[in-house]
C-alpha cells in the first residue's frame, strides 16, 4: 500500500497504480483532488481532502511506502509533517521524498 502525501492533480498516484500498487492520495487542496477525481477512470484510487497529520492519525503503521513529490518545500512544519509521514509506515517501510533545489536557500528550509 502507497500513500501519495500531496498529491496534487493526481498524476503521480495514476502512475504508483499503474504499477500495480494500491494507492491512496491525500491533499489538502480540495479543488486539486478534483481534478484528480476526473482524471481517476479506473476508479483505483482512493483519494482524500485531508493534512498527513489528520490521515496519520487513523493509519498508523498501515503503509508500505509514502512518497510525497514537490511538497517538503510548501510545508511550515517540516518535522512535523515528516513525522507524520513516518508514523503511516509499517516497520521497514520507505519514505521517498523529491524536492526542487533551486538555491541555497530552498536546500537549507529542508
Amino acid at each position: 500500500e502507497i500513500l501519495d502525501a500531496g498529491c496534487g492533480g493526481g498524476i503521480l498516484a495514476e502512475a504508483l497504480m499503474r504499477s500495480g500498487g494500491t494507492v491512496t492520495g491525500i491533499d489538502p487542496a480540495k479543488e486539486l483532488l478534483e481534478i484528480a477525481k476526473q482524471h481517476n477512470i479506473s476508479r483505483n484510487i482512493n483519494y482524500y481532502s485531508v493534512t498527513i497529520e489528520e490521515f496519520s492519525k487513523e493509519n498508523e503503521n498501515k503503509l508500505d511506502a509514502v512518497i510525497t513529490s514537490e511538497v517538503i518545500e510548501h510545508v511550515c512544519e517540516v518535522e512535523v509533517f515528516l513525522e507524520n509521514c513516518i508514523r503511516c509506515l509499517k516497520p521497514g517501510g520507505s519514505l521517498f521524498v523529491t524536492t526542487i533545489n533551486q538555491t541555497l536557500l530552498a536546500w537549507l528550509h529542508i
